[in-house]
């Protein structure tokens, strides 16, 4: 990390927090193919660790969704799904 002579820090970016409509939008898009992590990064102005982890967690979230209903572990009911007890 360069100092360049001076002493003053660089200042982080605000946190930007994505709705969940958002982050949908984006992890669309990467499983279509239509834009690249660091495409779809710079155009939700965010880093592109959060478009990793933004991907890792609805490839999470479909696995443990697909192992729940292939063993019978989910029912669906009229007001969507539930855990079966």
């Amino acid at each position: 990390m360069s100092n360049n002579g001076s002493s003053v820090p660089r200042k982080r970016r605000p946190k930007k927090v994505l709705s969940p409509s958002a982050k949908y939008e984006i992890w669309l898009r990467l499983v279509r193919g239509e834009v690249t992590i660091s495409q779809a990064a710079s155009q939700a102005e965010v880093d592109r660790s959060t478009i990793i982890r933004l991907r890792q967690v609805a490839k999470d979230g479909v696995r443990c969704f697909s192992v729940n209903v292939r063993f019978g572990r989910l029912d669906q009911t009229t007001s969507g799904w539930s855990w079966l007890g």
